[in-house]
């Protein structure tokens, strides 16, 4: 999309492989939400070191299933990505990295038509940006 939009004269980035083609953030690649591209050699340095130095903040908001406990405001717990047969996994576990979110709970939910299926509302930082981080502490 970008190479088609933009031609190597106004964004030369998106038309080198080396750098990703400016893609310096994404989700996964099933999830939706956006993408952090630099379209210059400036832009693209500049918002890598944004994200290396901790200035560039990541805020979600998400529905989960059930009912997150209102107390629960930071999730210290390290993540270990490991990649196993027939797919890729990450877990809380000792010999994970040190990994942060923080959560801020909107509400609890229920579904009229359904009253037993509960979900939860919840904005969530992560600082510190592991493979699979809001899906694993969740």
């Amino acid at each position: 999309f970008l190479q088609r939009t933009y031609s190597p004269w106004v964004a030369p980035l998106v038309h080198y492989h080396e750098y990703q083609f400016g893609m310096v953030h994404r989700l996964d690649r099933v999830s939706s939400g956006l993408l952090f591209v630099g379209k210059t050699f400036v832009g693209y340095h500049s918002l890598v070191w944004q994200l290396n130095t901790g200035r560039l903040k990541r805020e979600y908001i998400v529905a989960v299933h059930g009912w997150i406990v209102p107390d629960i405001c930071l999730i210290d717990a390290k993540v270990f990505h490991l990649h196993a047969e027939g797919g890729r996994e990450s877990q809380v576990t000792e010999q994970g990295k040190p990994s942060q979110t923080r959560l801020n709970n909107f509400g609890h939910y229920a579904l009229r038509e359904h009253p037993e299926e509960k979900f939860s509302v919840i904005a969530v930082q992560i600082h510190t940006g592991r493979r699979h981080q809001i899906r694993t502490h969740l």
